[in-house]
């Protein structure tokens, strides 16, 4: 497809996967990458693009449901959990002059 050196970023993104996990790939493949921009021999991304563009995907989706049947009168749906509280931003708006 490209012809040339390719970036491990360049070769993740046209893999549709994160760069982080290309990385990984070439680590369990026992493939010198030390970061994202490292380059990748053209013989090297040919054969990423052809074992990874060819193999299925890992999880499929699944299918569309068919709608559920409304809810019987008597029962009730379980409440939704309580919303957790944020985070304190308590803090002084100015320091007192001395």
């Amino acid at each position: 497809m490209a012809t040339g050196k390719v970036r491990i970023f360049e070769l993740a993104k046209e893999l549709n996967m994160s760069s982080k996990d290309l990385m990984a790939l070439f680590g369990r493949l026992g493939l010198e990458a030390k970061s994202q921009l490292s380059v990748v021999e053209p013989k090297v991304a040919d054969l990423l693009r052809a074992q990874l563009k060819g193999a299925p995907k890992a999880a499929p989706k699944p299918a569309p449901r068919a709608a559920e049947p409304p809810a019987a009168a008597g029962s009730a749906a379980p409440a939704p959990p309580p919303a957790r509280p944020g985070p304190s931003r308590s803090r002084p708006r100015s320091l007192p002059k001395p």
